[in-house]
């Protein structure tokens, strides 16, 4: 009978262990000392380079069927597998004054697609889920924002037309890499979504 009992407390202690076991990134969806939600490892290292630029990270890492994403103040990063073996896509949004007026500006950054390199990239800017607000493709040569691996881009309502990107709507940002203008096999990676 003590040995029954024994056996079940154990067996009790170790499914209670399990259970307890966080999924990844789930404990930093608690606050830290600055009032943020943590920030989740994989987007780690991106916010660290522009922790100012994304401000607080305002939910915990969300895990959906393709991905995993987490929103910030003034923005999204996403990790969107199969298109690289650490494929961060982020986005934010920043205002600035140009002419008089306040101007809004989006960003987005992604890479690494290692150990897939490509010769150009696809880029997709879409307002309030419909798509063609803007598409452009950013060719790997020097000086160029675009790397094999990954790269940046930026959108203003000052080159798209004035109030293009403009606080109440939301945009989406996607990228794909290319060898040739048809030829993108891995095709687009999971969208950042901004809102503002």
């Amino acid at each position: 009978m003590i040995r029954k009992t024994v056996l079940t407390v154990v067996v009790a202690m170790l499914l209670i262990t399990i259970v307890a076991v966080p999924a990844e990134g789930a404990a930093r969806g608690v606050l830290v000392d600055n009032g943020c939600v943590g920030v989740s490892g994989i987007f780690d290292p991106r916010w660290k380079m522009h922790p100012h630029t994304y401000g607080c990270a305002i939910s915990p890492l969300w895990v959906t069927y393709d991905g995993r994403y987490q929103n910030f103040e003034r923005g999204q990063m996403v990790w969107s597998p199969g298109k690289g073996d650490y494929m961060v896509i982020s986005g934010w949004w920043s205002s600035f004054a140009y002419g008089g007026t306040t101007s809004f500006k989006l960003d987005l950054e992604w890479g690494t697609s290692a150990p897939f390199a490509y010769e150009r990239w696809h880029i997709r800017l879409d307002r309030d889920n419909q798509l063609g607000l803007a598409e452009g493709t950013c060719f790997v040569v020097a000086g160029s924002r675009c790397h094999p691996t990954s790269g940046s881009a930026s959108f203003t309502d000052t080159v798209l037309w004035p109030g293009a990107i403009a606080p109440g709507h939301s945009y989406q940002l996607k990228v794909r890499g290319c060898h040739s203008h048809y030829d993108c096999p891995e095709g687009w990676t999971i969208p950042v979504w901004l809102w503002f």
